[in-house]
């Protein structure tokens, strides 16, 4: 169908759209409005540094490492709640955040901090840029939209290679690695 396909169509969006916008959820869809409104004074958030080897600092690797996972979701959580407010409200200027914060995120390193080897970061940049890929699909030009699938590609296929290849970190070697299963998860 076309696009979003990630999103209610027909008589199902109607009912989505009634449901937030005046229905029960109503309070709650103000409330996402509001901090979306107020995000827009916001600067945007930088990409992380690149993680710190592992087998230095562990306290400096731990704390960079959720620098890296609040920057990710800082960035992901606007991007994804502009590109909701634009679907339901079609005003353009929630199109322009979401646009331009998913384009800064497909422009971060696939291979940097919020990449494999951060997996908890790595699966959630690849669900939430596929999603908004989606949701502003029309609105995006063929080469920004090869420019994400082309980012989305590298970082799926880096996750296959560590989880799926990789002899240390193998799933069927570690069937308990939790962080692997869930960022396979969010790519799938």
């Amino acid at each position: 169908r076309p696009r979003p396909r990630a999103f209610p169509a027909g008589a199902q969006r109607q009912a989505y759209l009634a449901a937030l916008t005046g229905g029960a959820e109503r309070a709650n869809w103000q409330a996402l409005l509001a901090q979306v409104r107020a995000r827009w004074r916001q600067a945007r958030v930088d990409a992380p540094n690149v993680m710190l080897d592992l087998a230095g600092d562990r306290k400096a690797y731990a704390r960079q490492g959720a620098d890296s996972k609040r920057r990710a979701g800082a960035a992901i959580e606007r991007m994804l709640d502009s590109a909701l407010a634009w679907q339901v409200t079609g005003e353009p200027i929630h199109l322009a955040d979401a646009r331009v914060t998913l384009l800064a995120l497909a422009a971060w390193d696939p291979r940097g901090a919020t990449g494999v080897n951060h997996h908890q970061v790595a699966g959630r940049m690849l669900w939430s840029m596929a999603l908004a890929l989606d949701w502003l699909w029309p609105e995006l030009s063929p080469p920004e939209r090869r420019h994400v699938i082309d980012v989305l590609a590298r970082r799926m296929d880096d996750l296959i290679d560590e989880f799926g290849i990789h002899p240390r970190r193998k799933l069927d070697k570690m069937p308990f690695n939790s962080h692997a299963w869930v960022a396979l998860g969010e790519m799938a």
